[in-house]
């Protein structure tokens, strides 16, 4: 019994060792260290390679449509899709309602029963 503790005190330390490592090229990246702090309610993200900035305002609602934002057709596409599959909320419901049923039969299964039978004949000798 203690070999196999041993053995398994072992492989876990081998496991963890092994998840500790980055590799050899690892270069820790460069905190940012920006020269100016804003003061007002909006923060402005830098932009990407030929894409304006991006700005953020504080308690201000994002549009329904808010991953067009992004400008990128593959995600564009991939929502409609999302969008033109799901169900919807209602359905969702409907299958929740009947996995909550589902479940209360199977649990019925486990209550007592109690049968009873009778009948009724006649018969000539």
């Amino acid at each position: 019994m203690k070999a196999r503790q041993m053995g398994s005190a072992a492989l876990f330390m081998v496991m963890i060792a092994g998840c500790s490592s980055v590799g050899p090229n690892f270069k820790r990246p460069l905190t940012p260290h920006p020269s100016t702090y804003s003061t007002h309610d909006s923060k402005i993200l830098p932009a990407a390679v030929d894409m304006p900035a991006q700005e953020l305002i504080i308690g201000q609602g994002l549009d329904k449509a808010w991953w067009h934002m992004f400008k990128s057709s593959a995600i564009d596409s991939i929502v409609q899709q999302t969008l033109h599959n799901n169900p919807g909320l209602k359905a969702a419901y409907y299958a929740l309602a009947e996995a909550q049923e589902r479940v209360a039969v199977s649990k019925g299964a486990r209550q007592p029963q109690v049968n009873m039978t009778t009948d009724v004949g006649r018969s000539r000798y």
